[in-house]
Order: C-alpha cells, then sequence, then structure tokens
C-alpha cells in the first residue's frame, strides 16, 4: 500500500512552491535586467539630419571652417565675394569682395588667412588668389597666378607654409609660399586637368584630380607630387570625371568622387592603389571625412542628396536629403556638424551629425499598475 507523505502547509503557502517560485523570480529578474542592458547599451543609430538653412544669396560653391570652428568661408561666385558664416548662430557675419568668380577655398592651419581661388573666367580671365585676414575678414593680398589657367582647387600644406592650387584649364599646379604671397613653382605634365587636390598629414605628398583627359592619353588619373621636389611621381588609374578628394587624417586612404560614375573609389596611399569603389547618388560632387576618420560625407549634386560612408567598411550606410545641387562641403572641427553649399538656390545647409541612442528601458518590460 502506498504511502503519501504531507507536508502541512504554513501561512505562506507550500514551502517548496515558495522556494521554488522564488528562484524563478530571481531569473526572471536577472534576465529581464539583462535584457535592459542590452536594450540600453545597443549601438547607436547616426541621426543625420538638416537642422537649418543659411540664406547667402547668388551661387554658393565652396566652403571652409576656421580650426576653431568659429566661422565659415563660403565662396559666392556669381556676385564674387566670400560669405562669412557663425556656426554659432547660423548666420552671415559678413561678406567680403574678392576676386573674379570665386571658387574653393582653404585655411591655414593656424586660423589666420584663408585663400580663395579666384577662377577668372568669360569677360575677365585674369586668374589670382585672394588672402583673407581672418582676424579683420579684409583681403590683404591677391597673387596673380596668370590668365585663362582657371584656378580651381586648392590646399595647404599642414606646417602652413605653402598652398597647391590646381589650374583647369592650364593643366598644372602653382606652389605658393604663404609667406611671401608669391608663386614659386609650376608643377607641370598632368595627364589631364587637375581640379582636386590633398595634402597627406605628413605633408610630403600632394593628390591631385583630374576632370577632362587630354589627347593622346585619354586618361583619368590621380597623380602623386613629391613636395619635396614638386614633381609627378605617380599616376593612379582611377576612374571618369574626378571631382573631388580627401584624406583619412590618419592619411592611409585617399577618397576620390568621380561624378558621371556616381561612384567614390579608395585609395590605398601606402601602395597607391584602387582597392574599393562605393556607389553614391547621381552626380557626386565633393567630400569631407569627420575629424575621428569614421565617415566620409558626399554631396550629390544630380539628385540633391549627401551620401554618408562608413570608413571602416566603405560602404554607404545612410543618405541626407538635402535638396536643390548640394555642391560644397565642410565638417566643423569637432564633428557635429556639415555646412553644405547649393549654387543653385543661394542657400548653406547645416547638417548636424548627431547620434541617436535606444530608448528602451527596464521600465517598460516589468512595470506594472498599482
Amino acid at each position: 500500500m502506498s504511502h503519501n507523505t504531507i507536508i502541512p502547509s504554513s501561512r505562506g503557502g507550500d514551502l517548496g512552491l515558495r522556494l521554488r517560485t522564488r528562484r524563478w523570480l530571481g531569473a526572471w529578474s536577472a534576465a529581464s535586467l539583462a535584457i535592459g542592458l542590452i536594450l540600453t547599451v545597443a549601438p547607436a543609430a547616426h541621426a543625420d539630419r538638416v537642422t537649418a538653412t543659411i540664406e547667402v544669396r547668388d551661387d554658393p560653391v565652396g566652403v571652409a571652417i576656421t580650426p576653431d570652428g568659429t566661422r565659415a568661408y563660403v565662396t559666392v561666385w556669381d556676385s564674387s565675394e566670400v560669405a562669412v558664416i557663425n556656426p554659432r548662430t547660423n548666420r552671415v557675419m559678413t561678406t567680403i569682395d574678392v576676386g573674379y568668380i570665386p571658387r574653393a577655398v582653404a585655411i591655414t592651419p593656424d586660423g589666420t588667412r584663408a585663400y580663395v581661388t579666384n577662377n577668372g573666367e568669360f569677360d575677365n580671365p585674369s586668374d589670382s588668389v585672394s588672402v583673407i585676414d581672418t582676424a579683420t575678414n579684409r583681403v590683404t593680398n591677391t597673387i596673380d597666378i596668370g590668365s585663362n589657367l582657371g584656378a580651381e582647387g586648392i590646399a595647404i600644406t599642414p606646417d602652413g607654409a605653402y598652398a597647391y592650387v590646381t589650374l583647369y584649364g592650364g593643366d598644372r599646379v602653382a606652389v605658393v609660399d604663404t609667406a611671401t604671397n608669391t608663386v614659386i613653382d609650376t608643377v607641370v605634365g598632368f595627364y589631364s586637368q587637375p581640379i582636386g587636390v590633398a595634402i597627406t598629414p605628413d605633408g610630403t605628398r600632394a593628390y591631385v584630380t583630374s576632370a577632362n583627359p587630354r589627347w593622346p592619353n585619354n586618361a583619368f588619373v590621380v597623380s602623386v607630387l613629391d613636395t619635396s621636389t614638386n614633381t609627378i611621381i605617380n599616376g593612379i588609374d582611377v576612374g571618369r570625371d574626378q571631382q573631388a578628394i580627401a584624406l583619412l587624417p590618419d592619411g592611409t586612404r585617399a577618397y576620390v568622387v568621380s561624378e558621371t560614375t556616381d561612384k567614390v573609389s579608395v585609395l590605398d596611399t601606402a601602395t597607391n592603389t584602387v582597392t574599393q569603389t562605393i556607389d553614391v547618388g547621381d552626380l557626386p560632387r565633393q567630400v569631407a571625412i569627420t575629424p575621428d576618420g569614421t565617415r566620409a560625407y558626399v554631396t550629390n549634386y544630380g539628385d540633391g542628396t549627401v551620401s554618408v560612408i562608413d570608413t571602416a567598411t566603405n560602404t554607404a550606410t545612410n543618405t541626407i536629403e538635402v535638396r536643390d545641387y548640394p555642391t560644397g562641403i565642410a565638417i566643423t572641427p569637432d564633428g557635429t556638424r556639415a555646412y553644405v553649399t547649393h549654387p543653385g538656390r543661394g542657400t548653406v545647409s547645416v547638417i548636424t551629425l548627431g547620434v541617436e541612442p535606444w530608448t528602451g528601458s527596464l521600465g517598460s518590460l516589468g512595470s506594472s499598475g498599482s
């Protein structure tokens, strides 16, 4: 005959049940806490978006920001002036008359001067570079480059000693001594019309993009210049209609925009070879890289967008709608904002480069009403 042993109940009910329940509740709470922590620390998503629009009139093209982030200088080619924007208020502080058809602008590493290329097209063929004192926002010097040479891109060496100016119509690059503000050398021998230029962080090389090919080469080549001798030491076959180029802060890779192929080519600067190509938007024009080197932003003139490239994977991870012919782009030194010019609209868009954290919480998992 079977015997059943009955354990008397206490006021709290079955002791075994209570112990099992307590263990189960403890496990559930730990699991909930773990899930909550996972939700809390989940990878953040970049929430880049347009947060302001600045009226500058006419046709803004190039843009550069001072190293301290207090001013943005925007070339306005149709009115032959430079608009100075205060990034704290996102308003135009003043405008500065420069040469005819200003195109690109670069700031010296110490932030004391802005150098502006003046294309000198149409009825005024004189090419020049205007030098702006950023303390007074006045032109203190005008450097004569020549006539009908098509001054376009400009980059300044990390020590601030020299400026390299691409001359699109003259198939050459002018080297300016910033101490004397005079042209001290001219680099020739390019395969095609030079347009964009970027200098490595150690200042030893300049990378120059080319747009239309010249017969008989018919090649689109990124030329590599040795800045100690100002000679071309290499040529890299990249792709059609190269426009802009930008280097990572460590100088290991360069990102080259090819307008008619809607691609960005990635160059390994150690081997000077193309390692990847990335699809972006329609008619890409310019590229800027964040100060930490994690993302590249590409303006797409044809479809009114900005493509965001993750430089760790070299993939386009986001597209920002900005509308109306985005062209120039510059990122603030703290990496929080990008300024994008719109020559067809007379405005500059401000993109906030933010991070949107996950909003999950433990309360949403385990709270109960009372």
